[in-house]
């Protein structure tokens, strides 16, 4: 029998909280349910003609305003060191794929990256980091003593 997947299992107690009355803000997918800010609104409405294939990348101009914000902040990064997607999920299921070595978990992190590195055949180890940030993923090298930062993204605290 395949166990229930846990993201499932909060999804389907968040419902049934909510069809009991009880206010939740729904953080179990990611997806808080807020309103969107007017100016974010304003922004993806005037983009709304951009509805073509664009580049693997992602936007240029967007790219441009990332490698600013991390410029500002003592990081100065080039566009072309910038990839856009549609989450964090298919970006870390690229960098598990491409990088070599099993990978290392921060304690709690969220149920499918176990579930990714175990598609790619790659042990995984849990551990608890100090906070803030904490970076994902890390891999070991040839030996599980010797861990290394292979690819920083930030997955808690912020860029300030």
């Amino acid at each position: 029998m395949i166990q229930e997947s846990a993201t499932l299992a909060i999804n389907s107690r968040i419902r049934a909280k909510q069809a009991a009355g009880e206010p939740v803000l729904h953080l179990g997918f990611g997806e808080a349910g807020l309103p969107v800010l007017p100016v974010v609104t304003e922004v993806l409405a005037s983009a709304s003609g951009r509805n073509a294939y664009g580049s693997v990348a992602g936007a240029l101009d967007a790219r441009r305003a990332a490698a600013g914000y991390l410029g500002r902040r003592g990081l100065p990064t080039d566009p072309d060191q910038i990839v856009l997607a549609p989450g964090s999920k298919p970006l870390l299921f690229g960098l598990v794929a491409a990088m070599p070595g099993d990978v290392v978990l921060p304690c709690p992190s969220w149920v499918s990256y176990a579930a990714q590195a175990a598609l790619m055949g790659d042990e995984c180890s849990r551990c608890r980091f100090p906070s803030p940030p904490v970076a994902f993923p890390i891999r070991c090298c040839s030996t599980r003593r010797s861990v290394r930062p292979a690819a920083m993204v930030p997955i808690r605290g912020s860029w300030s």
